[in-house]
């Protein structure tokens, strides 16, 4: 049985007397510990779906199936603890706490968690033990980010949903966070999914999802290459 299976998802918007179909029936399946990417150009519906497999908004019709269950029939206090227990979220700018080292940044997410993981661990994962009690400013991009994905890896999230991770990373940056996020799928048997409207990141994935005007152009399993092959 896939992990996620979404049937029929569909998400309109009214501005005025204009209704905006974000989503246009959209039908995929992902199985558990899989690297997902989610492909598609600016206003595809990617980040609308992001948002629908994170709790944070409502079909208009469909069904999203996650871990057996049907996400898009729970009340708004078990969607709140489905977010704080079963999903890690990771942006593109990063949204740490710039007052808080690194290491109170991981903390402060363990705290909402019943199964947490000991932050210090964490960022052992992601290559920053000596960088734990650095703020922010003193972080570079690269580590900033790594801060954010150990944030959010240290609810021990069995989801884990990434808005365009490496947009604001320079290359080499880039292909460092990807390949950590390729190693939490792999040992940790973690869900990950990546949307991005770069081609070249698709390649790194099991499952690749192209989403075209709020509809699934296509979907396929893949052999990924391995991160020192692709072409940035």
């Amino acid at each position: 049985m896939a992990y996620i299976d979404a049937k029929e998802i569909k998400k309109s918007y009214k501005v005025g007397q204009i209704e905006i179909n974000a989503l246009n029936g959209v039908d995929f399946t992902i199985n558990k510990g899989e690297f997902v990417v989610i492909l598609g150009p600016s206003g595809a519906g990617k980040t609308t779906l992001l948002n629908i497999l994170g709790g944070m908004d409502e079909l208009t019709s469909g069904s999203i199936i996650i871990d057996e269950v049907i996400i898009n029939k729970k009340k708004e206090k078990t969607l709140t603890q489905y977010r704080r227990e079963d999903v890690g979220f990771v942006f593109q700018n990063y949204n740490l706490i710039q007052n808080l080292t690194a290491l109170e940044n991981v903390e402060l997410a363990t705290q909402i968690s019943p199964n947490a993981k000991r932050p210090k661990d964490v960022l052992k994962i992601v290559g920053l033990s000596d960088r734990m009690n650095n703020f922010p400013a003193q972080l570079s991009g690269g580590e900033q980010q790594r801060v954010a994905i150990a944030r959010a890896v240290a609810k021990n999230p069995k989801l884990l949903l990434c808005d365009e991770p490496t947009g604001a990373l320079d290359t080499n940056t880039g292909k460092t966070v990807l390949l950590l996020l390729k190693q939490l799928a792999k040992e940790e048997q973690m869900t990950v999914i990546v949307i991005t409207h770069n081609q070249v990141i698709a390649e790194l994935a099991d499952r690749v999802i192209r989403i075209v005007n709020g509809k699934v152009f296509s979907q396929v399993t893949q052999e990924p290459k391995d991160i020192k092959d692709i072409a940035w």
